[in-house]
């Protein structure tokens, strides 16, 4: 769930003491270091301000759940909604062995796009 929110732009990385009261005190600081190692801006963007979800649907957490929804179908193939994406929250939930290898093909696959979208 951390990295799907990660991806999805609904964790704030700015650890300074007046923000920390919105996060969740139960992430582990190693989480904020690996987060802050990575450079994603593609792939939030393109879920965020793209015009793929609205801002209603942002509000709601419509792009969360499909961030959910695309990690689970990389992790373990296509599924009927959102059944694979629950079973990985609970199969992944205190450890992901894949984070890198999830958030640097969704940052690459979303810098393709990218490209490919401004020259249309």
């Amino acid at each position: 769930m951390l990295v799907a929110k990660f991806l999805s732009d609904h964790i704030s990385l700015d650890r300074n003491g007046d923000d920390d009261f919105r996060e969740d005190p139960n992430i582990p600081e190693d989480f904020f270091i690996w987060a802050n190692s990575k450079k994603v801006k593609s792939f939030s963007r393109l879920v965020n301000e793209k015009g793929v979800f609205n801002t209603h649907e942002i509000a709601r957490k419509t792009n969360l759940m499909h961030v959910l929804n695309i990690m689970a179908a990389i992790i373990g193939g296509f599924s009927n909604r959102n059944e694979k994406a629950i079973q990985h929250l609970d199969d992944y939930a205190l450890k992901f062995d894949e984070r890198d290898y999830i958030v640097d093909s969704l940052e690459a696959a979303a810098e393709l796009f990218s490209v490919s979208y401004t020259h249309l």
